[in-house]
Formats: structure tokens, sequence, C-alpha cells
């Protein structure tokens, strides 16, 4: 892995690395929007959440072309070798978490919240405000990759600690969704909402994926 003062030191580097901020702040706006879809859930505002879910579905579009727009740069050259892994693993990796957050949110657009309990909801939209806390400080790590690499750490290290938390309170919520299963005569509603949980889930774990990445840089010679 390759010093970040060595190859964001270069000016096409720095010019692919603003872009891969345009492109991790959009993967942000999407978070954004997908805890206001939750939110809209929560209260059952359907035709809310129906077209927050369209903001959702445009923003994760946008974040692609971003990406696009980031390998196109990339295949441009010259690079080295080295700096373009580093940053196409920065950019594929962050890319995920908007996949995430779109897939969750669809699976939710086949329900009507009223066919799911109120204690569920309301677990949803905690989890997904952690991962909005999670994600917080990753761009907090990003943020201070060039100019300050031990606080950029510190940060990384945070990321990884916020993803514990979000894992085990996975769990709790998993374990609801799987008593409220056996509760109810439709294992189409509660398979959507679990099914829902682990794209969170993953969502969380892609950003963790990120601040290791981040972290690699960071503590690189």
């Amino acid at each position: 892995m390759t010093n970040p003062y060595k190859w964001l030191g270069w000016k096409r580097e720095r010019e692919v690395f603003k872009i891969y901020w345009e492109h991790v702040n959009k993967v942000n706006e999407v978070l954004m929007d997908l805890s206001k879809f939750l939110n809209s859930f929560y209260e059952g505002r359907v035709d809310e959440y129906q077209a927050i879910f369209k903001k959702i579905f445009d923003g994760e579009r946008e974040a692609d072309s971003l990406k696009e727009k980031i390998i196109y740069e990339l295949s441009r050259g010259p690079f080295h070798p080295i700096d373009r892994e580093d940053i196409l693993r920065l950019l594929m990796v962050t890319d995920d978490i908007a996949s995430y957050a779109k897939g969750g949110a669809r699976k939710l657009t086949h329900l009507h919240p009223d066919d799911v309990p109120l204690n569920i909801r309301d677990g949803l939209v905690k989890m997904v405000d952690m991962v909005k806390e999670e994600m917080r400080l990753l761009l907090e790590a990003i943020n201070r990759l060039i100019k300050n690499p031990n606080e950029s750490l510190q940060y990384a290290n945070k990321v990884e600690r916020k993803e514990e938390e979000i894992d085990e309170f996975k769990e709790e919520l998993i374990t609801s969704i799987l008593l409220w299963g056996d509760q109810t005569g439709s294992i189409s509603r509660w398979l959507m909402v679990k099914e829902a949980v682990e794209y969170f889930e993953n969502m969380a774990d892609k950003i963790e994926d990120v601040a290791d990445i981040v972290r690699s840089l960071a503590v690189s010679d």
C-alpha cells in the first residue's frame, strides 16, 4: 500500500480524489434519504416514503455516474498501478454502500407499514440512525486523510467500534423479527423485513471496509 502523501501529492491523483470526495458525499446523501424513508415508513406515510425511494434510486444512479467518471479518469493515465489500485478499492467499496441502501429500501416498498409491528419499525429507524453515525465518522476519517493521518486513523477506529454496536443491535432486531414471524401467518412480510435488515447490515459492513482502507493509507510509510 502506497503512502497517501505520495499519491495524493500529485496533481492528477488529487483531481481524481476530489471526484471521489464528491462520490462519497453523494453516497452519504443516499444514506440521509434512507433515514428519511425509514421515518416516513415508521409513520405510515406511504406516498411520502415512495417519493423518497425515488430520490434514493436517483441518488444511487448519480453515485454510479461519479464512479464511472473516476474510472474513466483512471483509464486515461498515467497512474502508478498501486495508486490506481488504492483509488479503485476506495471507490468500489464506497459505491456498495449506496447499493445496499437502495436494496434495503426497495424491500420495504413492497410492504404496507401497518403490516409491520411498531416495535420493529422503530428498530429499523434506530438501526439506520446508527449507520448514519457510522457514516459520519467515516467522512471525518476520509476528510482528515491528507491533512492529519493520525486523526484519520482515530476516526477509522471509531467506525469499527460503531459497526460492532450496529452488529449487536441487528441481532436483537432479528430476534424480534423472528418472534413476529412465529406469530404472523404471512411468511413474505417478516422475510421481507429481515432481508431489509440484512441489507442495512451489509451497508454498515461496507462502511467499515472503507474505514479499513483509509486506516491502511493512514499508516503507510
